[in-house]
């Protein structure tokens, strides 16, 4: 008797989430509400005063306007990478290395890391590490301090993969 297995299906979960197109026309309405809400700001500044809170409310708008930017790319690919390896993440332990963005870029993982807790019921290892493109040289980590980071993160994902397999 030939068994068959069960083939996974290559179609997309529609069950949650956006998909990446609606994240984009979200950003694209975002903008386009910004540009105008900019715009009324500027016909309205008539004299020194107003042009100081103008440039305040434009930076500060700015500012929001990127993180939210940013926060919502980073949902689209996170759900991209969801989509693409299915139930592969469900109950692991992940550690995170990132070695992209700048020196403020720190809390750039915590979107993916509650995505991954809370729909994977994923375990995160409470220590991340971070490094800028000054960290390495011709492709490889330079920076001694990262590399120390890099080891202690490895040590701590195999000391908690090891406490959550003892019976």
């Amino acid at each position: 008797m030939v068994r068959h297995r069960r083939r996974r299906s290559v179609e997309p979960r529609t069950d949650r989430g956006f998909t990446l197109v609606e994240i984009l026309v979200a950003l694209a309405v975002l903008a386009v509400a910004l540009a105008a809400g900019m715009r009324g700001i500027a016909q309205s500044a008539d004299g020194a005063t107003l042009l100081k809170q103008r440039t305040f409310v434009q930076f500060w708008l700015t500012r929001l306007a990127g993180t939210a930017a940013n926060q919502m790319l980073m949902v689209a690919v996170g759900w991209q990478m969801y989509e693409l390896t299915g139930s592969a993440w469900e109950g692991k332990v992940v550690g995170f290395l990132n070695a992209a963005g700048g020196d403020t870029s720190y809390m750039s993982v915590m979107s993916m890391a509650s995505s991954l807790m809370l729909d994977f019921r994923c375990v995160i290892v409470p220590r991340f590490v971070y490094a800028t493109g000054s960290a390495f040289r011709d492709g490889v980590v330079s920076d001694r301090k990262v590399a120390g980071r890099i080891d202690e993160l490895a040590q701590e994902l195999v000391r908690f993969a090891k406490s959550l397999a003892k019976p």
